[in-house]
This record gives C-alpha cells, sequence and structure tokens, in this order.
C-alpha cells in the first residue's frame, strides 16, 4: 500500500505535470471504487485551472480555480500513471484528467480499494476523509512533547498506535517497521511503557527514514511506480521489511529478521535488537 513518501513523490510529479493547467476532460470509467464516485460533480471540474497541489496523510489534493478540492487515495494497490494519446484503456484505468487533449494522469486501481471524491474548499478538513486525520509526522508538530502525550496510559502495542491514522497520519506498515527497528523498540512493546530516550529516539527515526525514502523515490514493491514509470529505490535499504530469514544489518547482531502478524499485518522485527 502506498503510505507517506510514495504519495508524497506521486504529488510531486503530478505539480510538474499538472500545476497551472485546465483540464480540458476528465474520463470515469467506473461508478465506484471504495466510495461510489460523484460524477456530476466531478464533471463539473472540466475546463478549469489547477491551482495547487498538495498531501494531506495518504491522500493528493487537487485545487481548482472554482474553489472545489479533488481528493484522490490510491488504496492497497492503486498508483498514478501519465500516458499520451494514443493508448489503450486498462481495464483498471478508472479514472483520469486530461491535458492538452493528448496527454492523461490516469488511476490505475487493478483492487479498486483507492478513492476519488470532491468537496469545497472551505469544507475541506471537515469532510469525513480529513477530518479525523492526526498530526503530520514531518511537521514540527510531531515532537517528543506530542509523542510522548499520545503514549501516555496507551495499553496497546506501539505497532499498532503508530498505524492510528487519527494520530499520526500518513505512517504504514513498512515505515513504522523500519522506524522501530532504527530506535531498538519492539513493535510488541506497551505504547506507555516506552522512555524518555526510546520516545526521542522514535521521534527523530520516524522523521529520519521518512525522509530518507522521499529521497529515495519511496520503495517500489507489488505494484509501486512513480507516475513517469521509475522506480522507487528505498526498498534496496529496507533493514527489517520484506527480510524474514536474512541476517540482521548490525554487524554486532548475530541474529535473523523474524515475521509475525500484529493486527492483522504481516511484522518485521530483529528479536536480539529489538527487546521489549
Amino acid at each position: 500500500m502506498p503510505e507517506l513518501p510514495e504519495v508524497e513523490i506521486t504529488k510531486n510529479e503530478l505539480k510538474k505535470i499538472l500545476l497551472n493547467k485546465h483540464v480540458d476532460e476528465i474520463l470515469i470509467n467506473t461508478n465506484s471504487l471504495r466510495i461510489p464516485i460523484k460524477k456530476r460533480e466531478i464533471k463539473q471540474l472540466e475546463r478549469l485551472k489547477v491551482i495547487h497541489i498538495s498531501r494531506r496523510g495518504k491522500y493528493i489534493l487537487i485545487t481548482f480555480s472554482n474553489n472545489y478540492i479533488l481528493l484522490i487515495h490510491l488504496g492497497m494497490s492503486g498508483r498514478i500513471v501519465f500516458k499520451k494519446k494514443p493508448f489503450i484503456i486498462n481495464k483498471h484505468d478508472h479514472f483520469a484528467l486530461v491535458i492538452n487533449k493528448k496527454f492523461f494522469i490516469i488511476l490505475n486501481d487493478p483492487r479498486k480499494f483507492g478513492l476519488v471524491d470532491v468537496c469545497y474548499k472551505e469544507d475541506l478538513f471537515n469532510c469525513y476523509h480529513l477530518k479525523y486525520l492526526g498530526i503530520e509526522p514531518l511537521t514540527n508538530g510531531f515532537s517528543f512533547q506530542y509523542l510522548k502525550k499520545i503514549l501516555s496510559n496507551r495499553k496497546s502495542n506501539i505497532k499498532n498506535l503508530l498505524l492510528n491514522q487519527r494520530l499520526i497520519s500518513g505512517l504504514g506498515n513498512i515505515y513504522v517497521c523500519e522506524s522501530l527497528y532504527e530506535s531498538n523498540i519492539s513493535p510488541f512493546k506497551i505504547a506507555k511503557n516506552l522512555n524518555k530516550k526510546q520516545i526521542s529516539s522514535l521521534c527523530l527515526n520516524i522523521k529520519k527514514i521518512l525522509k530518507i525514502a522521499i529521497k529515495s523515490n519511496g520503495s517500489s514493491i507489488s505494484d509501486f511506480k512513480l507516475p513517469s514509470g521509475l522506480l522507487g529505490n528505498f526498498q534496496n535499504k529496507f533493514k527489517v521489511y520484506n527480510r524474514e530469514g536474512k541476517k540482521c544489518k548490525n554487524i554486532k547482531c548475530k541474529g535473523k529478521i523474524t515475521k509475525t502478524t500484529i493486527g492483522g499485518r504481516p511484522t518485521y522485527y530483529c528479536c536480539n535488537c529489538q527487546k521489549m
């Protein structure tokens, strides 16, 4: 599933192509993704100019000149694809913005867990999709003090807490596993039991790993590619994720990476380095 770095990179590529352009046409090739598509409302964005593109959590926000915002979520397997005319529409090409009548910005989503919606700018942060999202981990607001506050009295394990989008928006399974390893914290550790040193380390490492992942064009595992078709590179820097049975990358450690399941998600960690 595309996480914060992959969505951030997709947003950046969209800005290069779409910002300050007029959308000639909007093609809708399905009635519903995760939710029904508001075809009539979305089609009203045709022939309007894109004036701003941003990201909130795992959502891409495209603002048009009439102050309506198109929200796109890539879901589990979705990605944005750039194509030029002529091309054959794939059965998984569910949505497209047409620029200059020959350039297509396509949402391709085989599993249809993605989302396309629209809302008015003034109502944006009261809309259902964004209303309850937590703090952005790359902002100044995500700090030792904030992390300490949300961890106190929490009886869930630290991994599930970090994946809670109502507390921290944008973090996903890959980067939580990597951040916990970098901080020498077991994914099973009860959140309220982290000490000050661990909280500080975790806060710094979450920011560090996300920034490195963005610079590396994200992680290309499964179906993810950049809209331009390039692969990400951060998967080559994984220390635990997808490394079950492989030697721990800590040169002082003789252990191997273990895979388990927490909260229904695959979890990778080193039993030696990440102790309770």
